[in-house]
Order: structure tokens, then C-alpha cells, then sequence
């Protein structure tokens, strides 16, 4: 899928989450900030996105509703692109190093949060795997770490079924913390993860 198409896709996105709090010409400008100031951003960055569209167009009231409908569309975007493309898996030493980090970062979030919430999101993270494009016997085995039936994968993952999961986590987060919680959750979580040996060798902002 080309660049541009991912770039329309996203306007697409971007245009359905704020229908329901923005006028059609606020939308229209809203989109071209978001096109000249965030759409090369992590995903968590639409919070400040959010914060400037609700001080331009006096909805600060709605920013909470107004962040997730815009993680939630983003993430559905995203969800659609990656499953219009070959799954492929990494090659080299760096692919073992960026799974390593990612299950430490998975960690990290789950173990932020309290008993109840860990298990909702280990949940909505492992409902969302069957649709990721991986085989079954990989599949299987993410199932297993997912759900903490294994202490470990033991297997490479692809890049963007990594940024999915994580991204799924932080939806997730949002739905039930809370957008500025879920925000401060997973940036202490890269910051600790950052600080390990294996973070500083594979930088887990890769990973957003």
C-alpha cells in the first residue's frame, strides 16, 4: 500500500472521529493541522492533537470523548492497512532484541495497572490476534505469552504485529483509565524499559 493511500486512509480516520464533535469546516481545518503538525506522530500523540483541537474550537469539555473516538478510528485505520499487507517476519540479531523489548514493554503496561484492568486488557489485546495475519502455530504461541500461560515467546515477531499490540494495549487503556492515564501509563513504561540493557540497544519508542 503506498504512502499516499495510508495518508488518505488516515484523513479518512481522522474526519470520522471528530464528525460527531466538530462542525464539517472545523473538521477540515482540524485535518490540516493534524496533516502539518502530528500526522508523523505515535499514535498516544493524538492527545496533544486533541488538546489543540478542543482550545481552537472550544470543545474542551468533550476532550476526553473526543481523544478516544480519535485513538479508536486511528487504530482501526491502522488495523486495516496491516491487514491489506504480507506479514513478514525480521531477520538478523536486531528482530530477537525488538522482541525482547516488546515483551518487556507488554509488561510494563499490564503491571501498571490493577488486577481487574490487566485482565480486560490481556483480554482485548488477545481478541485481536486472529486477525494480525500470523500462522497458527505462531499465533498459538503469542496467545500463550499474551494470556501468561508461557513465561516467554521464544520466537521473532514482525514490526508492525508488535506496534499492534501495543497500540491495542494503550486503546485499551483508554477505554477504561482514561486517555491522560493511559498516556502517562505508557510513556513511564518506555521510559523504564528504555533504561534496561535490552532497551538500549533496540529503543522501545520503536514500538509506538
Amino acid at each position: 500500500m503506498s504512502n499516499m493511500q495510508i495518508t488518505h486512509d488516515r484523513t479518512v480516520a481522522i474526519k470520522l472521529a471528530l464528525s460527531d464533535f466538530l462542525d464539517p469546516g472545523q473538521v477540515n481545518e482540524a485535518v490540516r493541522l493534524w496533516q502539518d503538525k502530528y500526522s508523523s506522530q505515535p499514535t498516544f500523540s493524538v492527545q496533544y492533537f486533541a488538546r489543540e483541537c478542543c482550545q481552537l474550537f472550544g470543545v474542551e469539555s468533550q476532550r476526553t470523548q473526543l481523544i478516544k473516538s480519535l485513538v479508536r478510528e486511528l487504530y482501526m485505520q491502522k488495523v486495516g492497512t496491516e491487514g491489506k499487507e504480507k506479514v513478514v517476519m525480521p531477520a538478523g540479531p536486531d528482530a530477537g532484541m525488538a522482541t525482547q523489548v516488546f515483551q518487556l514493554l507488554f509488561l510494563a503496561l499490564v503491571n501498571s495497572v490493577d488486577t481487574i484492568t490487566a485482565r480486560q486488557l490481556i483480554a482485548f489485546v488477545e481478541q485481536g490476534l486472529p486477525r494480525s495475519g500470523l500462522d497458527r502455530n505462531t499465533l498459538q504461541t503469542v496467545q500463550r505469552w499474551i494470556k501468561q500461560e508461557s513465561p516467554r515467546m521464544g520466537i521473532a515477531l514482525p514490526l508492525p504485529i508488535m506496534v499492534n499490540i501495543i497500540n491495542r494495549a494503550y486503546v485499551c487503556l483508554c477505554e477504561y483509565l482514561g486517555p491522560i492515564k493511559a498516556d502517562q501509563i505508557l510513556h513511564d513504561a518506555v521510559s523504564r524499559v528504555a533504561q534496561t540493557a535490552q532497551g538500549q540497544k533496540f529503543h522501545p519508542q520503536q514500538l509506538l
